[in-house]
């Protein structure tokens, strides 16, 4: 689909919320993780290179429908890396 002002192709809409809902839903298995244990938003945020505050705000922000602070392409795939080897450590 081609945006009819700058004519840019845009993937469909049910495109963008699949992958809304997937970083939704790896930022809620982040706050989990962090809410285990103290330090780990701060730890999060040394790996991922951002503030402790900006992990707070995706937190807060993925409740809501329409979030207005997002981790970027890059930042969403440094903290499914982390998960994932996170999840391997407790094993």
């Amino acid at each position: 689909m081609r945006d009819q002002t700058t004519g840019i192709f845009l993937p469909e809409p049910s495109a963008f919320e699949a992958v809304a809902e997937r970083v939704r839903r790896l930022l809620a298995e982040a706050k989990l993780w962090c809410d285990q244990e103290r330090g780990r938003r701060a730890k999060l945020a040394r790996i991922i290179g951002v503030s402790p505050q900006a992990i707070s705000g995706w937190f807060r922000e993925a409740e809501r429908k329409h979030p207005r602070k997002q981790p970027t392409g890059e930042q969403v795939l440094a903290l499914a890396e982390f998960l994932a080897t996170a999840k391997t450590d407790k094993k």
